[in-house]
């Protein structure tokens, strides 16, 4: 079981570098976020944020879209702040 989360988190990696090469924000985003939620459950919160926070940032519009919707919210369980108290986007 072990081996296939680190095989699940290099191919994320992975996925990350290819978007990033592409210019492909949204696979960017829906990478950071999968990734993000991983390290969350290993307790890698700061790491999580880290990664998901500049990712998120670079967006100016479509904050209705899913994707959007669930960075915000990953990223408000992140710092630990109620959605009234996180930074709004």
């Amino acid at each position: 079981m072990v081996g296939m989360r680190v095989d699940g988190e290099a191919e994320l990696q992975r996925s990350l570098v290819f978007a990033r090469q592409q210019f492909a924000r949204f696979w960017e985003l829906r990478t950071a976020v999968t990734l993000a939620k991983h390290w969350q459950t290993q307790g890698r919160h700061r790491d999580a944020f880290n990664l998901l926070d500049p990712v998120y940032r670079w967006f100016t519009e479509g904050f209705d879209t899913a994707d959007l919707k669930a960075a915000k919210a990953l990223l408000e369980e992140l710092t630990g702040l109620p959605p009234a108290q996180a930074r709004l986007r």
